[in-house]
This record gives structure tokens, sequence and C-alpha cells, in this order.
């Protein structure tokens, strides 16, 4: 069987900027249909690494391929494949949203006919079609986001690179947006989204990759790095009646990590499956403890960038 090309592939990628390393030996996969969502602090080098794989700096040493096509030798192909969303953009204010977009379908030489039913569908998606006939720069930011994603959909791309989408934004604006990204994953796109805001990234990723300092600390599904880490799973237990008794019951058992009492919470780090999560539960009410609630919660996106940025992710 042939093994499947993966959409992004880079190989021992780095970028220095007059002596400044800002990516070092950066090996990164991202599988065809995946959202990758790709966090770190500012200064990690997201931005740097977008900007490449959108052929808008070269690197300094290291390999790059888009669908299977070296970036270097295939450029103009690799741009037919992509859209390239920046953190910020100039937009043409005094355009209309139409006109907008009609200038880059027309940059991109469609057809007529491919063109009224591309921008067409493009202002039902953004769900901009009572704003078309709207001067861009009355727009809020929310809706300029949502045009300018639009504009990188105009060739229909293969690969979205999006970089800080969400950022500025406030929450209704964010849904609105993720709803889209939503939507575009729905169709089979491949998405690599660069973000501060981790619950934006949880809400439709199923990849990640934590940059640090130019290195990629942790990468790959979500899924499975939840699994690799140690004591990920969280456990709360609301207890009614018997609270001492209950807290001892869960400290002697063996597969306590951690345990904190707050007020008629006990919360515990968990080392043990559902099997010994079912035994420890038998085992208070056996005891006599009463309880309202026992929750299991496994770690997310924000605990997976906190323990893969302090190296707690092997």
């Amino acid at each position: 069987m042939t093994e499947a090309v993966p959409m992004i592939r880079t190989e021992h990628l780095r970028k220095e900027f007059h002596g400044h390393v800002a990516l070092e030996n950066l090996n990164l996969e991202v599988a065809r249909g995946d959202v990758y969502g790709l966090i770190g602090p500012n200064g990690a080098g997201k931005t740097t690494l977008l900007r490449i794989l959108a052929t808008l700096e070269r690197p300094t040493y290291g390999r790059v391929s888009i669908d299977g096509l070296d970036l270097e030798t295939h450029p103009k192909e690799v741009h037919r494949r992509i859209g390239w969303m920046p953190d910020f953009q100039h937009a043409f204010e005094e355009m209309t949203v139409r006109d907008y977009l009609e200038y880059f379908a027309r940059a991109y030489k469609l057809p007529a006919d491919v063109r009224r039913k591309r921008l067409q569908h493009l202002l039902e998606l953004t769900q901009l079609e009572v704003k078309a006939g709207d001067p861009v720069g009355n727009l809020s930011r929310g809706m300029k986001q949502r045009l300018s994603l639009g504009r990188t959909l105009m060739n229909d791309p293969a690969l979205l690179l999006l970089d800080e989408p969400t950022s500025g934004l406030d929450p209704k604006a964010r849904i609105d947006f993720r709803g889209i990204v939503k939507s575009l994953a729905a169709e089979g796109k491949t998405v690599l989204i660069s973000s501060h805001i981790l619950e934006d990234l949880s809400d439709f990723c199923n990849s990640v990759g934590i940059l640090e300092k130019g290195r990629m600390v942790e990468s790959g599904r979500i899924a499975s790095i939840v699994a690799r880490m140690k004591a990920a799973t969280q456990l709360r237990v609301r207890v009614l009646a018997g609270l001492d008794r209950a807290a001892a019951l869960v400290r002697e058992c063996p597969h306590t990590v951690s345990l904190q009492v707050a007020g008629e919470w006990i919360e515990v780090t968990f080392s043990g499956g559902a099997s010994e999560q079912a035994d420890l539960l038998a085992g208070l009410s056996a005891a006599g403890v009463r309880m309202a609630a026992f929750e299991e919660r496994r770690a997310g996106l924000e605990e997976i960038f906190l323990r893969g940025s302090s190296g707690e992710v092997s």
C-alpha cells in the first residue's frame, strides 16, 4: 500500500534573520484533511513558519513540500494549492464587499461564470450577503476577518494558512469564525491555524503543534498526545456526607497521584482507567459516602500547552 503524501512536510527547517534563529531544525507533517493548531508564545516562530509555507519567506536551510511539491522548485504549483490569511490586512476601505471579492476573483483570472458562482458561494459562507453593497471600511472587525477569509478561499485552495484569525474579535465574532472553519474542515480542506486563544483551537482542531523559541516541542493528534500524558485524567467528586472518610479512601487508592479538597469537592489526579474509576466509585459507595457527582475531565489544549512548554510531555 502506498503511503499517503502529507499536505505539509518540513524537514530540518531553519530560518535566520540577521543572525537571530527564528526556526531551528523544525520537522513537521500535517496530513490531508487535518485541522492543525499551531500554538506558542509571542516570538515562538509561528508567523515565520506560516510565511515560509505561504512562499513569502525562504528558509535558510531545510526542505519544505506542499501536497508533495517542493516549495523551492514548484512555487507556482504550490500557490494554486494554498490560501494565505495574515493576521492583519490592509483592506481596500472604499470598495464595496462585492467589489473587493470581485477584484480578487479577477486577479485569479477566474472565468466569468465561475467567478459569479464562487463569489455568491463565498458571500453565503461568510454570512456577508446583506453587506455585499457596503463599503469595506464600514464593516466591523469580525466582518472584515470573514471577508478576508472569503478572499483567501477565492481560488478554492486545498490548504488554508490562517495566522491568528480570531485575534481581537469579540466572543460572538469568534464563534461565527469558528463555525466557518468547521464547515471548511467538513469539506475536506486542510487547515493550519495559529492562535493564542486555546479555546478556539480546541473547538475544531484534531492535531496540534507547540512552538517554543523556534523549536517544535510537541506535535501530533490531540487524542494521541493526551494518551501519552502521564496522569492526564482529573476526577472531581462532590461529597454531601462523609467528606473526611471519602478523602481518606481516595488518598489510599494506589491510582491517586494527588488530591485536593475544596469545599464539598474532592479533586483528584488519577492514573487509572475506566475500570479503576468504577472500583473507586464502588468503594466510596460501599463505605457509606453520599455523593452528588463523580466526574472525569480529560486533559485539554491548555494542559497540553502548559505541560508541553515545560517539557513534561514525552
